[in-house]
């Protein structure tokens, strides 16, 4: 039998492989099946141990080709300090080029063509890739054998998806990614991702030779242009290589109209204000409601991106003002929103305003006065109509400058409630020390700080009304912390008068009881430290200070 005539039948050429070292051509060769007298002679055993190290020797030398990668155990290639079971032999030469015919063996009949390993993940990177199973000729002189030739290249099948916007007349065609393309074979069909490709270029590789269907789905509105489903054959034809195959399909895209545009602008306006509701909804205080407004509007626009046509815009239309619509409902149901502090603080700066109206008269500055209430009117004015933080910020500073200004006409001294609020620090940094002593180092930081913060309200004070308020606010703070280094002492009295008592049941035989309550005590202690620590507001320390006082009087009570 010709040799090179079986070798026909099988429409693969070797493609280059890379081993351990500089990239080869070559071919790899697995005996798969072997039965026959001279090799049942052998004497090797199954398995093969792992060698201690590998050693090829001198390279095994044959007619037109080398031996580069034997049989049997190698250093693995991926990771050098592992070995790893070859189960073929990498042969090389000049023979095993890149798209040229595959020498044989021998006299062989094809019998098997396709993936090494088709049920794997990339079955064209799997094992040996492309493979063909041939038997070894003339059994009467070498026996039943059967091998395997790898690493051979697959068919190779490229598609193209290409369309053209239809105006007077199409134009020339360029890639769209926009079509479902697929191929189907005998066998598994690999998508090749390596390179990558444009959109609108698709590659696809099998191995078992036979006839194959291409298929295209286009998207309305696209029109085919020519067939969508392609049948082809790669044969093989005896002295012929076959051939990859190369497959366009066209198809025309009907153009804009001009109601498409006239949609188009008015759903961008339509999803902007559905974006506007999400803060007014947000606003009303209703976080959650206006997430989910937030995500319809991302996916309206995505869908407004993806619309190809008039009917599609409709659609989207409907949906959008739908949940205009439900956005608006929210809103009608939402409760009223909780009044502002800060313009409660300005009412209050108005009320200091109108008295100083009122001293203003009464000091004979009729003129004055009418200018302050003026200004109050003003003042009213652009409160009722202030819609943001910044605005109502910027009209406190306006009233209190007003208030400054009539203080100044009437001569007021503002040195004497300096003079009080200066003293009222003092107090704050005697407490700072008295934290410190405690051994309240955190406590006393903080007091730090915020003593810090009452001298720059201080300095930056020009106002009577603000004088008052920063006194105000400094002797609230002089009260909790007294109030607080007053409970703690109250505590440790508390706790020591404990212990006292578990001493007197001890002089009265009672250990056990005495034990207990000093446990008692123990726990107590811990307690008061971590409500230091935690910085607890007054009533946890005065929940701790009645617990105690109460096991206190139960253990007097029970003494005998």
């Amino acid at each position: 039998m010709n040799p090179q005539t079986v070798l026909a039948v099988a429409p693969l050429v070797i493609r280059i492989i890379k081993i351990a070292i500089p990239v080869l051509v070559g071919l790899l060769l697995i005996p798969i099946i072997a039965v026959a007298a001279i090799l049942n002679k052998s004497t090797v055993a199954w398995p093969v141990a792992t060698p201690v190290e590998v050693g090829v020797g001198p390279d095994y030398v044959a007619t037109g080709w080398s031996m580069t990668s034997p049989y049997g155990w190698r250093e693995d290639i991926s990771d050098p300090s592992q070995y790893e079971f070859h189960d073929g032999m990498d042969l090389d030469g000049e023979m095993f080029c890149d798209g040229c015919r595959v020498p044989t063996m021998g006299d062989v009949e094809i019998v098997g063509i396709g993936w090494d390993d088709p049920s794997a993940a990339d079955p064209l990177h799997a094992g040996a890739g492309v493979v063909v199973d041939m038997m070894l000729q003339h059994p009467q002189e070498s026996g039943t054998i059967r091998i395997r030739y790898g690493h051979l290249k697959p068919f190779l099948v490229f598609v193209r998806t290409r369309s053209c916007q239809e105006t007077v007349s199409c134009p020339g065609k360029t890639l769209d990614g926009a079509a479902d393309v697929t191929v189907t074979c005998a066998g598994e069909v690999v998508t090749i991702t390596d390179p990558p490709r444009p959109a609108g270029e698709y590659g696809f590789a099998y191995a078992e030779p036979g006839a194959c269907t291409a298929t295209v789905t286009w998207p309305a509105p696209y029109l085919p242009e020519g067939a969508t489903t392609f049948v082809f054959d790669q044969q093989i034809v005896e002295g012929v290589e076959s051939s990859n195959v190369a497959i366009t399909f066209d198809a025309i895209l009907p153009a804009p109209t001009a109601d498409f545009d006239a949609l188009w602008d008015e759903l961008v306006d339509l999803i902007v204000r559905l974006w506007d509701l999400a803060d007014v909804v947000r606003a009303a205080g209703m976080d959650t409601e206006a997430d989910a407004i937030l995500a319809e509007k991302d996916a309206f626009r995505d869908r407004l991106h993806a619309a190809v046509d008039v009917p599609d815009l409709e659609t989207l239309k409907g949906d959008v003002e739908d949940a205009i619509a439900d956005a608006e409902a929210l809103l009608t149901m939402a409760p009223p929103p909780p009044p502002d502090p800060l313009r409660g603080d300005i009412q209050s700066l108005l009320t200091e305003l109108e008295r100083l109206a009122d001293e203003l008269d009464a000091a004979g500055e009729p003129g004055e006065a009418a200018d302050v209430r003026d200004r109050i009117a003003t003042f009213a004015d652009d409160l009722s109509n202030a819609t943001t933080t910044s605005e109502l910020e910027d009209l406190r500073d306006d009233i209190l400058v007003a208030i400054g200004d009539a203080e100044d006409v009437l001569g007021i001294d503002l040195d004497d409630e300096k003079e009080v609020v200066e003293e009222l620090l003092e107090d704050v940094e005697d407490l700072v020390d008295a934290l410190d002593d405690a051994g309240l180092d955190d406590e006393a930081n903080d007091l730090e700080d915020t003593l810090d913060d009452f001298d720059d309200a201080l300095d930056d004070a020009t106002s009577r009304h603000e004088l008052e308020d920063l006194t105000t606010e400094i002797t609230r703070e002089i009260a909790e912390i007294e109030d607080m280094l007053s409970l703690e002492d109250d505590i440790e009295d508390a706790l020591e008068e404990l212990r006292d008592v578990a001493d007197r049941y001890d002089d009265a035989g009672e250990n056990s009881i005495a034990e207990r309550l000093r446990e008692d005590a123990d726990e107590y202690e811990e307690e008061l430290e971590n409500l230091v620590a935690d910085d607890a507001d007054r009533e946890e320390f005065a929940d701790l200070l009645e617990d105690i006082v109460d096991d206190v009087d139960d253990a007097r009570d029970a003494l005998p």
